[in-house]
Parts: structure tokens; C-alpha cells; sequence
């Protein structure tokens, strides 16, 4: 440095020096650089790598990296089911070149094709092929250095998995739900396509439930009777490999219901160890009531008349109707994903008032006769003469709703007069509304509606039956109600 100093000019030493502290300040720099360029940009390994002792592939190192990057849905099939992989197995080969790096050439004569097999992990009497692929070694330089592998798996025995799902992990009083129930066990007597005999018992270990088992078919019973089993045995369900068996669970009271599935293994002897897979489900009650008020009303009138070459006719008339009923709906039971709402109380009032004419006079003769039909009432409703039932789908967010009721028969009359004649007869009367359906959305919180059946002039022959059920259908009715929670 004394040197330096000495025989450079001032000029040029400051130079100099600049020049040095650049690259002592670029130092650093480059290597964060280095560093984050080794890290970033990095692709996924998708060939076997070089090992890391030596610039060769070797089979260890295909064989471990497939077990690390290639899972296949043959291996995941088995894992965790009645067989596992334990072990791997492979084959490498490929064509000795002189002079080509990454490549084993020792044992082999040059342009000979060479092979090697070997192992990792556990061996087993039984093994599965797995998959065969062609790579490069990362510095080949032509398709003649490519290596042919293919790698198999070992597998063992395992205990086979049984699972049960229920439907739903909480329901409510009187709810029906499908308990599903899988075995994923492996028996040689499936590749023949003989069905498993061994079969899994399912039972209510605690708790308030009723279960609905699948019924047997002859030939499982037969089946079962062969492997020793008591046919009186209630609380069996015969599964095969990887299907399901729906069981339905019905919910009695309020409380937590344990639910325990049984299998003895697969194998026989050689697993003799019995498996167990239980669930629980809780069971609350559903509170949810409506109360509500339905409107019915009907009005007709009538007024034809036919004319004839030999009698004509003419009829004249009016209906009026009405009916208020109050109703408070109870959540009862759920089936198929709809809350059933029935009656738990019901009154009402009702009022009707019917009149009409009918006149016959003959063309020629000139005589007439008529008959007069008359009926009139009003009271109270009691609940057994109403009838209401509210389906609600919370999932699909609608609902369905269905009612009808019917007042206490009461006289009315019906008088034939003939003009030397008169002829009057006591008749029952009332009024009578069948059911009808109707469909709409909801938010779960309120019901409301209303239908009606468009009509103000009654069309048809006469009748000499009083009552409602004298008119086609419900002509001129409407009917509308809301329910809310109380």
C-alpha cells in the first residue's frame, strides 16, 4: 500500500480508492442477491434427482423421491383401508453411452442396455404395480441418455375402517334422520363378486332413539345362518366393500343419543380384534309455534233463464258465506326436510245465508210450478270441525299449506209448489270447504297467503241437494291467513 501510495498521483490513488470501495460495498449486495435468487423461481422436482454422493442416478434415490413426490390413487386407495404400502420396489434400465456424466456404466458394456432392481422399506409377500415412466438425468443432452423406471408397492394386511355418519349432528323430538354406515375392508371373495358375509351391528348404545334398520334379503339371511349367526338379531346391517348402508334414527324425546356400529375384521384369523366406530347426535325440541287467523268468504249470484218450445226455465239465486277461524300451530315432526306444523288449537265463527228460485212454466199450458230452497245460520266453530297442516322447508326456504273446516249441519228447507199443491221438505245444510293446497316462500318467521277460486255466477243444472257440495268445486271463494310466532 506504501507503493501505492508513493507512485500513484493524488488524482489517481482517489480513483483507486473509490474503485476498491465499490466493490467492498457491492459484496454484500451480490450475495443477498445470490441468496435470493437460489431461493426464488425454484420448480417443482418432476424427474428423479442426481444424488447428492456421486453425479449418478441411482435407484435409491428414484425410489425415494417417487414415494416423496408421486402419490398415485392406487396408493392412496389402499392406504388407510385394509391394505397399506409399506415398502417400494423398482426397476431402472437404460442404455450404457461411453462418456456421459449422470449415467451408471459400471457392469455394463457400452451401447448394451443395462438394468437394475432394488428395494426401500418393508417387503411383503404381495405387491401392486404402481407406474412406469421414461425420464432424463438432469444434464442429458439427447434422448438416447433417457432412463425406463417402474416402481411397484409392497403391501400388508391392515384392520379394515368402518365409519358411521349421521345425517345431521343435532335433530329435534320426533325428527327422522339417516344414519349411514360404511365398511372399507378388502376380501379376496370380492374379486369373485361374493358379497362379504361377515356383517356390522349397529344399536342405540344411550339415549332416547328408535333405529330403522335395511331389511335382510333371503340370501343374506342365508348367509348369515351359514357363518352361525342369530337370525333374531335385530341390529344387523349387511355392507359390502366401500358401499354404504343407510340405517334411519328416530328421536323420541329430548336428550343425547349414542350410536355404536360393530365388526369382527375381515380376515379371520388373522385379525381376530372386533372394531368399533361410534356418534352421538343431540335431540332438543323444537318450540316454534304459530299462531294465525284464516278469512274465508264465498259470495254468489245467480240469475239464468232457458227458454224452451215446450218449458222454459229459470233460475234465480244467491250464496253467501263466511268463516273466521283462529289457529295456533305446533311444530310436530320433521320428515324429508320439511317441519310438520299441525293444530294444536282451533276455534272459529261462521255464517251463511242461501236462497234461490227455481221457476218451470210450461209454453202450450200455461201452468207453473217452483221450488224454493232456503238455508240460514251462524256460531261458533269448535276445533274438531277445522283442520289445518303447514309443511315448512327451511332449506329450500318455502312452504306448503293445506286447510279446510266445516259448520254444524242445520235445517234448511225445500218447497215444491204447484199451485194446488205445496209440498216443503226439511234438509240438512251447512257449510263445507274442502281442502285446498297452496305453495309460497318464506323466511321461517311468518306464513301468509292467500288463494282464490275465480266465480260469481254459478253455471249448472238445478239440484234438489242442499249444501255447498251443490256448486262445482269452490267457485267464487277466497281465502287468505297469516301465522306468526306468538
Amino acid at each position: 500500500m506504501d507503493k501505492i501510495k508513493n507512485d500513484l498521483p493524488i488524482s489517481k490513488k482517489i480513483v483507486f480508492l473509490m474503485v476498491i470501495l465499490f466493490l467492498i460495498l457491492c459484496m454484500p449486495i451480490n450475495g443477498i442477491r445470490a441468496l435470493a435468487d437460489e431461493g426464488e423461481g425454484t420448480e417443482p422436482i418432476d424427474s428423479p434427482p442426481i444424488d447428492n454422493n456421486s453425479p449418478s442416478v441411482t435407484l435409491r434415490s428414484c425410489l425415494e423421491w417417487y414415494e416423496s413426490n408421486h402419490p398415485t390413487p392406487i396408493q392412496l386407495y389402499y392406504e388407510g383401508e385394509c391394505k397399506k404400502i409399506v415398502g417400494y420396489g423398482g426397476y431402472l434400465s437404460w442404455i450404457a453411452l461411453e462418456d456421459m456424466k449422470g449415467r451408471l456404466t459400471e457392469g455394463c458394456e457400452p451401447a448394451k442396455k443395462c438394468e437394475m432392481s432394488g428395494t426401500i422399506g418393508e417387503t411383503t409377500d404381495e405387491m401392486i404395480e404402481l407406474e412406469s415412466f421414461e425420464f432424463l438425468s438432469p444434464d442429458a443432452v439427447s434422448d438416447l441418455e433417457a432412463y425406463d423406471f417402474s416402481v411397484y408397492g409392497f403391501v400388508r394386511c391392515t384392520e379394515p375402517v368402518l365409519r358411521i355418519y349421521p345425517d345431521k349432528e343435532s335433530m329435534v323430538v320426533n325428527e327422522m334422520i339417516a344414519i349411514i354406515v360404511f365398511l372399507d375392508c378388502y376380501d379376496e371373495r370380492m374379486d369373485l363378486g361374493v358379497s362379504l358375509i361377515e356383517p356390522v351391528r349397529l344399536e342405540v348404545v344411550s339415549g332416547p332413539g328408535e333405529l330403522d334398520l335395511p331389511e335382510l334379503t333371503p340370501g343374506e339371511l342365508d348367509m348369515l345362518r351359514d357363518s352361525g349367526y342369530s337370525l333374531d338379531q335385530d341390529n344387523i346391517i349387511m355392507t359390502n366393500f366401500i358401499e354404504e348402508e343407510v340405517a334411519m334414527l328416530y328421536a323420541t324425546d329430548v336428550g343425547t343419543i349414542e350410536i355404536k356400529a360393530t365388526y369382527e375384521s375381515c380376515r379371520g384369523d388373522a385379525y381376530k380384534s372386533t372394531i368399533t366406530e361410534t356418534a352421538i347426535v343431540d335431540v332438543g325440541q323444537k318450540e316454534a309455534k304459530f299462531s294465525g287467523t284464516i278469512f274465508f268468504n264465498r259470495n254468489l249470484e245467480w240469475d239464468k233463464e232457458q227458454p224452451d218450445a215446450t218449458i222454459s226455465k229459470r233460475w234465480k239465486g244467491n250464496l253467501e258465506e263466511r268463516a273466521t277461524l283462529q289457529v295456533t300451530l305446533k311444530y310436530t315432526n320433521t320428515y324429508q326436510g320439511e317441519d310438520y306444523y299441525k293444530v294444536e288449537d282451533a276455534s272459529g265463527t261462521y255464517n251463511y245465508s242461501y236462497d234461490s228460485k227455481e221457476e218451470y212454466r210450461g209454453q202450450e199450458s200455461g201452468g207453473k210450478y217452483t221450488i224454493t230452497h232456503s238455508a240460514h245460520d251462524s256460531g261458533n266453530l269448535e276445533r274438531s270441525h277445522i283442520y289445518c297442516l303447514l309443511l315448512h322447508d327451511p332449506e329450500k326456504k318455502k312452504y306448503t299449506f293445506y286447510f279446510n273446516f266445516s259448520s254444524p249441519e242445520k235445517d234448511g228447507t225445500t218447497t215444491w209448489d204447484f199451485g194446488t199443491d205445496v209440498i216443503t221438505v226439511i234438509l240438512p245444510w251447512g257449510i263445507s270447504v274442502g281442502e285446498h293446497e297452496y305453495e309460497e316462500n318464506t323466511d321461517g318467521r311468518i306464513f301468509t297467503g292467500s288463494w282464490e277460486i275465480p266465480g260469481k255466477n254459478i253455471k249448472g243444472e238445478s239440484t234438489d241437494v242442499l249444501g255447498t257440495y251443490a256448486f262445482v268445486g269452490l267457485t267464487g271463494a277466497h281465502a287468505s291467513w297469516t301465522f306468526v310466532k306468538p
